[in-house]
């Protein structure tokens, strides 16, 4: 801190000679101390407050890296938005990996990829798994009445763009690895506020637990951007020509391998 940035005079801190100056100085270095010292304890004090009053997922989140909260017995979205947008984006099974994002755009609409396999599925590339997008017409939040305001978009007006691609299984298996990863690295707090926009990723463990997720920060430098980012390349895969699919699932293949890595380093 800065003598001057506290509004002594310029004499009362001088070094040069006088028994004014020298007994001013004396008497600023002991306040200097004290003010310094009481500081301390007033940002000890207020820092322990704070940190006491965090709940598990708010203390994450003073770090990047931790962005996820997972869903215990309690829905963290919401039981009624829940069940509105799987009835309209669920449309196949997704045993290996579901991604499900909840816009909070204007004229944008939510959607969903579910990683699965489909044994003997035509068109099926080595191992049978699939991929299949849904994309909403609208935020499926404007079907819902608030406590002010009816409903914007009557549901069943709702419509719903489909695509499915059969996927590489070195894509389909990396992707799984990831997100049982980050899953199981995350913490359940049923007290958690979703960030906006929201992801959801959901994925069942070798074990055969089903795990679910949703992002509750969104930082810079945040894995959950890149989850994100993964996220929107997985439903473009989808919905891709064939002849641009190898390079699609490439891609993919590279980012979840490089988010994995900085996930699993993480304690």
């Amino acid at each position: 801190m800065s003598r001057h940035a506290i509004g002594f005079p310029k004499h009362a801190i001088s070094r040069r000679g006088s028994l004014h100056s020298n007994v001013a100085q004396g008497v600023w270095t002991i306040r200097e101390k004290d003010f310094k010292r009481r500081c301390w304890v007033v940002f000890l004090v207020i820092a322990m407050t704070l940190v006491s009053n965090l709940s598990p997922i708010e203390a994450q989140n003073s770090n990047r890296d931790y962005c996820l909260a997972r869903e215990g017995r309690v829905s963290v979205v919401g039981a009624e938005d829940t069940a509105l947008y799987e009835s309209k984006l669920f449309v196949t099974k997704d045993d290996l990996a579901r991604y499900v994002f909840l816009t909070n755009a204007k004229n944008d609409g939510d959607r969903s990829a579910a990683v699965y396999r489909a044994l003997g599925k035509a068109g099926s590339l080595p191992g049978d798994y699939w991929i299949t997008s849904t994309e909403a017409s609208v935020a499926l939040s404007d079907c819902i009445p608030t406590a002010v305001e009816k409903a914007r978009v009557d549901p069943r007006s709702v419509k719903v763009r489909r695509a499915d691609a059969p996927l590489p299984a070195s894509t389909a298996q990396i992707v799984h690895e990831l997100w049982v990863t980050m899953l199981e690295k995350s913490r359940i707090d049923e007290r958690a506020v979703p960030c906006a926009p929201t992801a959801i990723i959901s994925a069942t463990t070798a074990r055969g637990v089903r795990l679910k997720a949703v992002t509750v920060s969104l930082g810079e430098d945040s894995p959950c951007l890149a989850l994100m980012r993964l996220g929107v390349s997985l439903i473009n895969y989808s919905q891709s020509p064939a002849s641009k699919r190898v390079e699609a699932a490439r891609e993919i293949e590279k980012e979840s391998t490089r988010l994995l890595k900085r996930v699993s380093q993480d304690r």
